[in-house]
């Protein structure tokens, strides 16, 4: 998994994105994003791009999984 992407502004703004680019192993993927070290929202399920939007900032990382058969 490789961070392809990151914006947003300074500030307490909820707009702040993150795109995750996934390879090798099987799709589809699920795709699970941590803040601070708990799990974010749902997983989302991807064959190559998990797209995270309005993000308030904060720290955030990704664990994937291969799904596929």
């Amino acid at each position: 998994i490789t961070l392809v992407s990151s914006s947003g502004s300074t500030g307490n703004c909820n707009n702040h994105k993150l795109n995750y680019y996934v390879t090798r192993g099987l799709p589809p993927y699920s795709v699970q994003l941590y803040r601070n070290g708990v799990a974010y929202g749902s997983p989302v399920t991807t064959n190559d791009t998990a797209k995270f939007t309005s993000l308030t900032p904060d720290v955030y990382y990704a664990k994937v999984k291969s799904t596929g058969a």
